[in-house]
């Protein structure tokens, strides 16, 4: 029971919002509904996450041990002595995702959910533990918490090239979610001997990167925007960017929540406009 409620809690549910919606939204871009398919890859995301999340636990247990904000998130800092059970666990739902994504998945989109999985789980796992690789921390998140996230819901995989702009925009966006968090734990991090992209470059570097991709980001979805909506809902789009620039004496987490709501403002009027031009 007790192992039971570690791994529920090592779960981290609510921190699965974005990744979720950018999945979700890849099932409503995909065009191929139904009740069941939608429950099905549910399940399929859940495991996906249970995966993720479990395998960053069990590896990140020498750094969340030491950062006041990860110990009281990583149940498993307390009860390293548990580890070996928790990593039977780990490769018994590994085990069953990639059985159950073959079922559930076409061909082409059982592939991209291999590989999407494998770059997660060794994103903290060794040997190759992405995370503390400079610059492959940042890329392989854009991947398997990023691009493939969104393609994955698709039966026809082919049929996201029609959404290259969303792609890129949420590629994006994802290493910027990666390069932020980064930043929050860059102290513990370096403390820790962890080699992240952060630690590499340091705290006012990595700061510039974090602003320079952000500035890609909003490029991208203006420039998107400009096409699909040239005139009011334009200007929708300016608005929190103005904002975000006006406001620069919000602390870093304000700064990143205002940026979270223009993206999801931008998804929706991309969706909006997909919708209204096929149907």
């Amino acid at each position: 029971m007790q192992r039971t409620l570690l791994l529920l809690k090592s779960l981290r549910i609510l921190e699965w919002r974005a990744y979720l919606g950018i999945f979700i939204y890849g099932y409503i871009l995909s065009g191929s509904y139904s009740f069941s398919r939608f429950c099905l890859l549910n399940m399929l995301f859940f495991i996906y996450m249970t995966s993720i999340y479990v395998a960053n636990n069990i590896y990140d247990v020498k750094g969340d041990s030491i950062n006041p904000n990860k110990a009281s998130k990583n149940p498993f800092a307390s009860y390293q002595g548990q580890l070996i059970f928790f990593k039977y666990f780990l490769i018994g739902v590994i085990l069953t995702g990639l059985v159950a994504g073959f079922f559930i998945l076409d061909i082409e989109s059982y592939l991209i959910y291999v590989v999407s999985l494998l770059i997660g789980v060794f994103y903290s796992m060794p040997p190759f533990r992405f995370k503390e690789r400079f610059i492959l921390d940042i890329l392989s998140h854009s991947l398997f918490f990023g691009v493939f996230l969104l393609v994955i819901p698709f039966k026809y995989p082919l049929g996201c090239l029609n959404h290259l702009p969303i792609m890129l925009s949420i590629a994006v966006y994802s290493m910027i979610l990666e390069l932020r968090n980064e930043i929050e734990d860059y102290e513990f991090d370096a403390g820790a001997g962890y080699s992240t992209t952060a630690v590499r470059l340091g705290y006012r570097r990595s700061l510039f990167l974090l602003f320079a991709l952000i500035s890609v980001f909003f490029f991208l979805s203006i420039y998107y925007t400009l096409l699909l909506f040239p005139y009011n809902l334009c200007m929708l789009t300016m608005f929190p960017f103005s904002l975000y620039l006006y406001k620069s004496k919000l602390d870093f987490r304000d700064k990143m929540r205002i940026l979270d709501l223009y993206t999801v403002l931008f998804l929706l009027m991309y969706l909006f406009s997909y919708e209204v031009r096929v149907f």
